[in-house]
């Protein structure tokens, strides 16, 4: 899977938004949107806590392993990630993508 960071308020993010049909989400500044696409006819949307594990998924040892939490109840989970996303900054520091809108995170 190859993942970027593409933050939904941009050109970019609206566009994808928009061609999958979710373009309501652009105006939502509290959360993420993962689309896997598995071909052109067929893609499966995740938002919050479940992109996040998503993600975490594909990562290399021992970051699959979070996917457990998976069988937590999505409430809270989503609880948990409105608060790490509101704190984000004081836990583990700001840091960019090199001035970048895009950001690759894994090929």
């Amino acid at each position: 899977m190859k993942v970027q960071f593409i933050p939904l308020q941009s050109i970019e993010g609206r566009e994808i938004l928009k061609f999958a049909g979710i373009e309501h989400m652009a105006d939502n500044m509290e959360t993420m949107v993962l689309i896997e696409y598995y071909n052109k006819k067929y893609r499966k949307y995740y938002f919050k806590s479940m992109a996040a594990l998503r993600i975490f998924y594909e990562l290399e040892f021992p970051w699959p392993y979070t996917y457990y939490f998976s069988g937590i109840p999505i409430e809270l989970r989503d609880l948990i990630y409105d608060f790490v996303s509101k704190t984000r900054y004081i836990i583990f520091g700001k840091r960019g993508c090199n001035g970048k809108d895009i950001c690759n995170v894994m090929n």
